[in-house]
């Protein structure tokens, strides 16, 4: 450790906190997927994805306690905020999913809901990864591609959003128009999140790489 680091020392808690809100952000898109794919206790699994939304909470009042108290911090503290919101916010759309499909008594889910489904948790895999390499900094040019994937992977979703408004459209009953629109939407805005917490971690990246 050098002089200056000694004198100021730098505060690597923000990584590990970082680090463990993403992991248990994967969790949460996991267990939607696995709500989704096996759509049986469903109350269960609902009730699984709330407990994990809180632990996603907790972590994130971690963050923000410390940086309400760390002088110098390895990244930009405006940086750090906006990343581990955006985390939050994912999760927060997850939850949300989830208590929709409960108390709009959705029987089935449609295939695109899978999809979509599908991308949040590849997104959050890439943004895992990209979360991982913050620490060292070792190769920016992965981290960096990870951006990029979560970026074409939200470009997808843009997609595949448009297909769903045509289902959406194509439905006869009015009460589930509602429904399945509410549904696309939040699932949308999860996959709008994953995006935005992308671009944070690029802008990181060229801040100290």
């Amino acid at each position: 450790m050098g002089f200056r680091e000694w004198i100021i020392p730098k505060n690597y808690v923000f990584f590990d906190l970082l680090e463990k809100e993403v992991s248990n952000l994967v969790s949460g898109a996991e267990a939607l997927l696995e709500l989704l794919t096996n759509y049986e206790n469903i109350e269960e699994k609902k009730s699984k994805i709330k407990h994990i939304e809180h632990d996603g909470d907790h972590i994130t009042h971690q963050i923000f306690e410390e940086l309400n108290v760390a002088f110098i911090t390895p990244l930009d503290h405006e940086d750090i905020a906006h990343l581990s919101s955006k985390l939050d916010d994912i999760l927060d759309h997850i939850d949300e999913v989830a208590r929709m499909l409960v108390i709009y008594d959705i029987k089935e889910p449609r295939e695109n809901m899978l999809e979509l489904a599908r991308i949040i948790l590849n997104s959050t895999k890439e943004l895992e990864r990209g979360i991982r390499g913050l620490r060292h900094m070792k190769n920016p040019r992965e981290v960096e591609a990870c951006c990029v994937e979560t970026n074409r992977l939200e470009d997808y979703a843009d997609e595949l959003f448009e297909l769903c408004m045509l289902d959406v459209f194509n439905t006869q009953d009015v009460i589930e128009l509602i429904k399945l629109k509410d549904i696309y939407e939040r699932l949308e805005q999860a996959t709008d999140a994953c995006e935005d917490a992308a671009n944070t971690i690029s802008d990181i990246v060229s801040k100290h790489a």
